[in-house]
């Protein structure tokens, strides 16, 4: 639990933070218009990127490989290098009535899903710039998004708990739709990097572990505090390298280390 870093250089709150594929670095987003890029094993810091977002909708950053992703305004998401420091693809979609309310980019850096709140879901080949493939999750609002590490399942989560498992090459039918998964919106999502298990964390305080095959839950972890439900307690979620843990960063300024081994 001994802190190694303490990453600065923002000057206002920072909205997301996140770790590239290879782990050597971390991205950060902030309320100051800035991303900022950390070296893992001192802190140091490697680059100032400016953001050039209007703030209509808040920054989020993903991963994959040198690669990250900014979702900048209600419809255009930008596609940033780390290594040199730049802006490399604007995605906007265009399409009328869908307005994104997530986004999560591949672990290969190859792919950008991009969630709306009209129930859409985007999936774009980041060499094309084009929709490589659409899905359509009904008129529940897509709170948040991931596709496994191989590329080949996306995992969804509504605005009222529910989550939804696509095999990307069938993009027509959910191989699981979990409709009650939890009881409020879930607010924070993690997949493991083999990609057989995934982790919610809900505004109903509990964070769950499921399979991504079966779409079976695996363990639960019931941590309602008093006076928050409602609120974004369980702020984000991370799984470990090797899969054995799942960290949990809140509101309160706690971090959390959970066991997410299966006996």
């Amino acid at each position: 639990g001994k802190e190694l870093h303490a990453l600065v250089g923002h000057d206002m709150p920072v909205t997301a933070v996140a770790f590239l594929a290879d782990s050597k670095s971390i991205v950060g987003a902030s309320e100051d218009k800035m991303i900022k890029v950390w070296d893992t094993a001192s802190g140091k810091l490697l680059k100032t990127i400016k953001e050039p977002g209007n703030g209509e909708v808040p920054v989020i950053a993903a991963q994959g490989n040198s690669r990250f992703a900014i979702w900048v305004t209600s419809n255009t998401v930008e596609i940033y290098d780390a290594d040199a420091a730049k802006k490399t693809e604007t995605l906007t979609v265009e399409k009328a009535g869908q307005t994104i309310n997530s986004l999560s980019i591949s672990a290969d850096g190859t792919r950008a899903a991009v969630g709306s709140k009209e129930g859409k879901i985007n999936l774009w080949n980041l060499s094309t710039k084009k929709i490589e493939t659409e899905f359509d999750a009904g008129k529940m609002a897509i709170n948040d998004l991931c596709l496994t590490a191989d590329n080949q399942r996306l995992i969804a989560a509504d605005n009222e708990g529910g989550l939804l498992i696509w095999e990307v090459s069938n993009p027509g039918k959910p191989v699981h739709t979990i409709k009650a998964a939890h009881t409020r919106g879930v607010q924070a999502f993690a997949v493991s990097k083999d990609g057989k298990r995934f982790a919610t964390a809900s505004l109903d305080g509990v964070v769950k572990l499921w399979d991504v095959l079966t779409g079976k839950e695996l363990r639960a972890w019931d941590y309602r505090v008093p006076f928050q439900q409602g609120r974004t307690f369980l702020a984000s979620l991370v799984f470990t390298p090797d899969g054995k843990r799942l960290i949990s960063a809140n509101a309160d300024a706690t971090v959390w280390v959970l066991d997410a081994e299966v006996k």
